[in-house]
Parts: C-alpha cells; sequence; structure tokens
C-alpha cells in the first residue's frame, strides 16, 4: 500500500518543525508532488523511507 502523507503528518511522523519540513521539500530533500490547486503538498511513504535510508542508515 502506498500511504501519501501531508507536511503536518510529516512533521508528526519524523518529530520535526514545519520550517524544517518545509525546507526539506523546497531542497527536494525529500521528494513530494505539489498540488497546482491548492499549492499543497503530498508525500508519499516511499519518497519518506528512502529519505530515512539515506540519512539514517
Amino acid at each position: 500500500m502506498n500511504s501519501v502523507f501531508t507536511v503536518k503528518e510529516l512533521c508528526e511522523l519524523l518529530r520535526i518543525s514545519r520550517t524544517t519540513a518545509y525546507r526539506l521539500l523546497a531542497e527536494n530533500t525529500i521528494q513530494s508532488i505539489r498540488l497546482a490547486r491548492n499549492g499543497k503538498y503530498i508525500i508519499q511513504q516511499r519518497h519518506i523511507d528512502a529519505f530515512l535510508s539515506r540519512n539514517y542508515s
């Protein structure tokens, strides 16, 4: 199953601030999709897993 997270959920999952989350997304450190209609980000679980593997293995 491919879960999708919002920025708020990403912050809660990784225990990071919103500022840090938006920086990681802006730098493309964590890949995301930005929705054109409302400008919100969505992040797939596999991209979070890849980030964790690269940085905490």
